[in-house]
């Protein structure tokens, strides 16, 4: 464990970075007729919203697992997170449902913050204390 970090600070941003994902994941599921009523299309292609999004996180997620490890978790944890930000604002400014599907599409590569976050916890916490990390990872995916 690096000296100048505190485990519980990390854990803290990790949790912030995976429940962001999480809520992103599953609020929609539940708001799709609203979504086909407000974009005027029918429920089948607004359900390419939820399909979109899972479909990028499939195959995003291994790829920038790796990435991880060759340039750095953090580093590419970040890189994630604002690829995830900007698909956020194609979302909400979305004024079609091509476009928040493409929205949607891009916020899926954030499901890589699980495998980085949970390497991130294995390099910076003390052994002991890495099954309690990635429990908080994992409450917070659940949750």
């Amino acid at each position: 464990m690096r000296r100048d970090t505190h485990p519980n600070a990390v854990l803290g941003a990790l949790l912030v970075a995976a429940l962001a994902f999480a809520l992103a994941q599953t609020m929609v599921a539940a708001a799709l007729p609203a979504i086909a009523r407000g974009y005027d299309t029918d429920v089948a292609t607004a359900t390419w919203v939820l399909t979109g999004f899972l479909l990028s996180a499939s195959v995003a997620t291994p790829l920038l697992g790796r990435l991880g490890d060759l340039f750095g978790k953090g580093r590419v944890l970040t890189a994630v997170l604002a690829v995830f930000a900007f698909g956020s604002v194609v979302a909400g400014l979305a004024g079609s449902i091509e476009v928040l599907i493409a929205g949607r599409v891009i916020q899926g590569v954030a499901a890589a913050v699980f495998p980085l976050s949970f390497g991130i916890i294995r390099d910076t916490f003390p052994a002991q204390r890495v099954p309690v990390g990635i429990g908080g990872e994992v409450i917070a995916f659940v949750w």
